[in-house]
């Protein structure tokens, strides 16, 4: 296997994490970038979708073109939570 089909195995193995809720976050934001420029990758992901429905045996219907191009624009403009900065006082 060549490092392009390395990477391309590790690619998918991410996505099919992220399917099942299983990316870390920061893996994810990454993921979830790099869809924005990898058409072949949202189409994917949609495979990897319609499968687990089959699976589950899940009411499902297909997205219309250009969805999962939002939903990744959507998350990528999302604000990240703050963190930690306040200071409990008693009394």
């Amino acid at each position: 296997m060549t490092a392009n089909q390395d990477n391309s195995h590790d690619i998918k193995e991410q996505l099919s994490a992220l399917a099942d809720g299983e990316l870390d976050r920061n893996s994810a934001r990454f993921l979830l970038r790099r869809c924005e420029s990898d058409a072949t990758l949202v189409g994917d992901w949609s495979r990897y979708q319609l499968i687990g429905a089959c699976v589950r045996r899940s009411e499902f219907r297909l997205m219309p073109e250009g969805f999962a191009d939002r939903v990744c624009q959507q998350l990528m403009d999302e604000a990240a939570p703050r963190r930690g900065g306040t200071l409990l006082r008693w009394g």
